[in-house]
């Protein structure tokens, strides 16, 4: 009997990474009947029912009343809702709901639309000693694909790639018939491209600056993250002619204009258009409309466009024979 207690509360205690993950996300007071469908489908279980383990294994406890009223309504419908009790609608949102709750609590108690939960001390424990395991694997990946790049291997960064993707907290993949994949050796060819690329567009850029945005383009294209900056910080001695999101944007653009030129010779297509943005600058806009035989593209992005956010000029097929 006393070892059936202990298994049960085991059972309660022992959490999945996708659990560990959920868990995570009760930091500010969470309503789990609210919980999206991007995070219900990485947990793969009923999310109110996980929450009441949570709570009964003491990972979890009840929101403040106020913090739930806070969560649940907008600065607006607070005054509104003190307006009808003619009360004074003056002050910042949590003196609002403050007011609110001491003058008429059933009207306060009606608009919280949880229940909600925070993590408990023990709750909060889990979730520090989770993202730091999480933030040393990922590092791990990170250091391991960095390598490989550095050291121009082509096929040991597509593989720390994979090991990232294999890694990483996600829904299971739905079966999607029009789903188009990349293929790994496209995925090569662009990683190829990108590592020797450099766009005019980046002006006098050193060496070691236009290998930083080489890495977080190759990185984000890759699909092993979210953003090359939050992966790879920005250099403090960064100097280009354009910020440095900006720029990564303009490696990847440069790569994948490259490759598309030369897919579009083995198709042997005839002649390609140029597309501008709406606010295409002056210079690109000399360019919109025109059309091309692939092998006299110009060179996109234009090294001599002006725009703040860069390039954003396309090649397209205009005639395929």
């Amino acid at each position: 009997m006393f070892k059936s207690l202990i298994n049960l509360f085991k059972d309660k205690t022992q959490l999945s990474r996708a659990e560990l993950f959920f868990l995570s996300k009760f930091d500010g007071p969470k309503n789990p009947a609210a919980t999206g469908a991007f995070l219900e489908a990485i947990l793969q279980q009923d999310p109110i029912k996980t929450a009441k383990r949570f709570l009964d294994a003491g990972f979890v406890e009840s929101a403040s009343d106020l913090d739930s009223l806070l969560v649940s309504t907008r600065q607006v419908e607070l005054k509104q809702a003190l307006r009808d009790a003619g009360l004074k609608v003056s002050g910042k949102k949590e003196e609002l709901a403050r007011r609110l709750f001491e003058s008429k609590p059933d009207a306060a108690h009606r608009m919280i639309n949880g229940p909600y939960f925070v993590l408990s001390a023990e709750g909060r424990t889990r979730v520090q000693t989770f993202l730091a395991a999480e933030q040393t694997a990922e590092g791990k990946y990170t250091a391991d694909w960095m390598r490989c790049f550095e050291r121009g291997d082509l096929k040991g960064v597509l593989a720390a790639h994979h090991a990232f993707a294999d890694w990483e907290i996600k829904p299971p993949p739905s079966f999607n018939p029009l789903a188009i994949t990349l293929q790994d050796d496209r995925m090569l060819e662009m990683l190829r491209v990108i590592m020797d690329i450099k766009p005019g567009i980046l002006g006098d850029i050193s060496a070691s600056n236009l290998q930083y945005l080489r890495r977080c383009a190759a990185w984000n294209w890759a699909g092993a993250g979210h953003g090359g900056s939050s992966s790879f910080p920005v250099p403090v001695d960064f100097s280009c002619a354009l910020e440095a999101a900006v720029a990564v944007r303009m490696v990847t653009f440069a790569a994948n204009h490259q490759t598309e030129r030369a897919s579009f010779t083995r198709l042997g297509i005839r002649k390609c258009e140029i597309l501008g943005s709406g606010d295409s600058c002056r210079h690109c806009q000399r360019f919109v409309g025109k059309k091309f035989a692939p092998n006299q593209l110009p060179e996109l992005p234009h090294p001599q466009c002006t725009h703040d956010m860069g390039c954003r000029c396309i090649a397209i097929v205009s005639d395929i024979f």
